[in-house]
């Protein structure tokens, strides 16, 4: 009889350990970051696919974002860069999203270099200098972003250059030089 029940444990473990790895492969994962930890720090050992939410409070920037990935905001959350940063947010590669969040400062507030498949969605930029959201090569699509309150007096709300298959609907730019900017 224990010859019988070895195997079957080992099986039923076998099948418990394939259900759960399944799982967890079809559900991507989510990691909350508080305002007290690095943010940094959690998007590099953040793996592909993972959601990266943001709790309420001021989180320090400027970060880099790297795809796949999604970047969320709570209500009061804030990504914050000196002045003086080159962007608050930095994004590359493909398949990031900005969802819900509030960026400050930097020279730009959100500046994206080649980055394929970008989403920015329900974003607000105060503060920043020269532009709310640069957008170098790639794609992006812009829903419902609201810039404002940029610092430089030849500000630009929104600059895509050399992103085609880009778009940018329903935004609000307010206070700025040029709203939006297209090059290609």
């Amino acid at each position: 009889m224990r010859r019988i029940v070895g195997p079957l444990r080992l099986g039923i473990a076998g099948v418990i350990a394939v259900t759960v790895a399944s799982a967890s492969a079809a559900s991507p994962s989510s990691v909350r970051v508080s305002p007290d930890a690095s943010l940094q720090d959690a998007l590099d050992r953040a793996a592909p696919g993972t959601t990266v939410i943001l709790e309420p409070g001021v989180h320090r920037g400027p970060v880099t974002v790297q795809g796949p990935m999604t970047l969320q905001g709570t209500d009061g959350a804030i990504v914050s860069a000196p002045p003086e940063a080159e962007a608050a947010l930095f994004v590359s590669g493909e398949r990031v999203t900005l969802d819900d969040l509030t960026i400050k400062g930097g020279s730009s507030g959100i500046e994206a270099e080649r980055a394929r498949n970008l989403v920015i969605e329900d974003v607000t930029v105060r503060g920043s200098d020269l532009h709310g959201i640069h957008v170098a090569g790639g794609s992006v699509q812009i829903l419902r972003a609201d810039v404002a309150g940029l610092t430089h007096p030849m500000a630009q709300g929104i600059e895509i250059f050399d992103a085609p298959r880009s778009r940018v609907a329903g935004s609000r730019i307010t206070g700025v030089n040029e709203g939006i900017v297209t090059h290609l």
